[in-house]
């Protein structure tokens, strides 16, 4: 028992002694940065060894922007924001390839970092955000997407600053965070179908903050109804004005571009 109790004090110690180390700014930066390099080390040299290789998803990914910047993206079968993109600045498939990648590339970079402030915030310490950090750093799947053509590293990157947004409303609610969270919900179902069960997030994140009184009914209501009325006025925006983009405003970007 005695034993038992001493190991303990000693784990207590130790994990004490790393919180303060990696609390230090000077530490929690450089870590920080060894982090990114690496994550974006591990996501280049996965490519590189991949040796060229293209997926099937990939495939048809690009045959459906070819079709789209041929015919208008009215006649693709999937005009998520990708897909969108790759036809606005439709060239060749090899320069469109190298695009979607890059943007993934970039994407998945960036959820890295914004990995790390969400740790920060959730367990209220740099050493916690490194280590979330660390491990969207590392994570397989998101090294094998991080340079894909796929709609992952998009979609995780706004479920990612949604649940941040979540977060810091808990902290602080604002009717600014509010609207934000239905652009990302919106944003993240136009990155994938599925992503409409964001939607869910903030209105949870409400229910929760009055059953635990973290904040009164009357801002729980006030942030659903600007959430709500964002929401409708977004969509109906997307519906109404992104048709038309797609038919004509993109063929006005492929013509004045060089090349």
């Amino acid at each position: 028992m005695v034993l038992r109790e001493s190991l303990l004090s000693r784990i207590s110690r130790s994990a004490d002694a790393v919180e303060r180390f990696f609390s230090s700014p000077t530490v929690s930066a450089v870590t920080f940065w060894i982090i990114l390099l690496y994550g974006a080390s591990l996501r280049l040299v996965y490519r590189l060894m991949s040796n060229g290789k293209i997926l099937r998803d990939e495939y048809t990914y690009l045959k459906r922007i070819a079709v789209a910047a041929d015919a208008g993206l009215q006649n693709s079968t999937s005009p998520n924001f990708l897909i969108f993109l790759g036809t606005v600045f439709y060239r060749n498939p090899e320069q469109t390839e190298l695009l979607l990648r890059g943007i993934n590339f970039a994407a998945s970079l960036a959820l890295i970092v914004v990995a790390y402030f969400l740790g920060r915030e959730v367990f209220n310490g740099r050493w916690a955000g490194l280590v979330t950090m660390l491990f969207a750093a590392i994570t397989p799947d998101l090294v094998r997407f991080g340079c894909s053509m796929m709609r992952e590293p998009l979609y995780l990157l706004i479920f990612a600053l949604l649940l941040l947004q979540c977060v810091l409303y808990w902290k602080s609610p604002s009717c600014v965070r509010a609207l934000f969270c239905c652009l990302l919900s919106l944003m993240g179902l136009w990155a994938r179908y599925e992503g409409a069960e964001l939607f869910f997030f903030l209105p949870l994140t409400l229910f929760t903050g009055v059953l635990l009184r973290r904040f009164p009914l009357r801002t729980a209501l006030t942030g659903l109804a600007v959430f709500l009325s964002g929401s409708f006025l977004f969509i109906l925006l997307f519906l109404l004005l992104l048709p038309v983009y797609y038919q004509k405003v993109w063929l006005k970007f492929t013509t004045h571009l060089p090349g």
